[in-house]
């Protein structure tokens, strides 16, 4: 179940143009392990991922030679918060305006817009870059990376894609 789910939410961040390529990561926690998509997908995208390539890696390590790139952020996350979804993706917009080095505000479910953490520029699945996430993720679930993407946290994965789209809907106005 929880492989299709990871799949399925994959398919829809890129769908909603929300990630290009083979950018980004999805993952669902359940219990001490998380549900995390592969990486280097080479010529496939998001929208491509089977629940067959789902990765299943304990979040006290992480590491697996299919796991995506990224599975030490999504797992100091899982270990730091009560978060049971992650998303990782490159809004066009979002990214567009962070790698100018913009700053903006991101709208809540009511219409009200607030400052998000913004972490500075860490190597792409480095675990500088994945503890200073996990420090900086809030309440709020959202976390802009410099020069590199954003992360959404939630109680369940459309959680996360809602508070994803807020983030686009931001960077736009």
């Amino acid at each position: 179940m929880l492989y299709y789910l990871v799949a399925e939410f994959s398919h829809k961040i890129y769908e909603k143009g929300l990630t290009i390529g083979n950018g980004g990561n999805v993952s669902v926690r359940s219990g001490e392990y998380m549900r995390i998509t592969p990486k280097k997908l080479g010529f496939k995208t998001l929208g491509d991922v089977t629940p067959y390539e789902i990765i299943r890696v304990p979040i006290d390590d992480p590491r697996h030679p299919k796991a995506s790139s990224e599975s030490f952020m999504h797992a100091e996350i899982y270990k730091r918060t009560e978060r049971k979804a992650i998303i990782h993706a490159h809004p066009p917009i979002a990214c567009s305006r962070l790698h100018k080095g913009e700053s903006f505000k991101v709208p809540d479910y009511e219409g009200k817009y607030h400052e998000v953490p913004v972490v500075p520029y860490y190597p792409p699945g480095s675990l500088e870059l994945a503890k200073a996430v996990a420090e900086a993720m809030d309440e709020k679930g959202v976390v802009l990376m410099l020069y590199h993407g954003v992360v959404t946290a939630g109680e369940n994965l459309r959680e996360a894609l809602i508070k994803l789209e807020l983030v686009e809907l931001g960077a736009r106005v």
